[in-house]
């Protein structure tokens, strides 16, 4: 099936579509529940499925193309993608939103430019086979720096949210 180029083609936009339909549903399961909380879950459930069904979809499309040879191979890959993210990407991204006065922008680079740096060294670490058996992983939800500590985290050191805005990751 990989020899048809056009088949390919339509199965790589087949995967950013629902790469993005699965980011889109899961905020919008986040954005229901927010605001109407366990009282009344349906519309966020609703969301919570769709996502899931969209993430399937992906993951098919996904395993087809063959992007998923092997967990070490997919391992390395990750390594490089979030050195390019550190040491490339958000580092351009930031000097261009800096140089043309966009502030917003600037932040949520420099936000996710500290989250990529720990991710890197979390995948090295995995790699390398040190990844530690007792961490713990927690997210902070405002700004996505990522924590593998043994204690729930007091505060973000990137963006300084409290407590309560870092969550578990189960």
């Amino acid at each position: 099936e990989l020899k048809d180029g056009r088949l390919v083609v339509m199965l790589e936009k087949a995967l950013a579509n629902e790469f993005a339909a699965h980011f889109k549903y899961r905020l919008m399961a986040e954005e229901a529940f927010a605001k109407y909380g366990p009282d009344n879950p349906s519309l966020a459930k609703l969301f919570t499925a769709l996502a899931d069904s969209e993430y399937r979809h992906a993951k098919n499309h996904y395993f087809i193309l063959n992007k998923f040879a092997n967990l070490e191979k997919c391992l390395a890959e990750s390594i490089k993608g979030e050195n390019f993210e550190v040491h490339t990407m958000y580092r351009e991204y930031m000097e261009y939103a800096d140089s043309s006065g966009h502030g917003l922008a600037k932040y949520t680079f420099f936000d996710a430019l500290e989250a990529e740096k720990v991710h890197e060294k979390l995948l090295a670490s995995a790699a390398a086979g040190k990844a530690d058996p007792a961490a713990r992983y927690f997210t902070c939800t405002s700004c996505g720096y990522t924590f593998a500590v043994e204690k729930h985290p007091q505060r973000c050191p990137v963006c300084g949210a409290p407590h309560d805005k870092i969550t578990e990751v189960a």
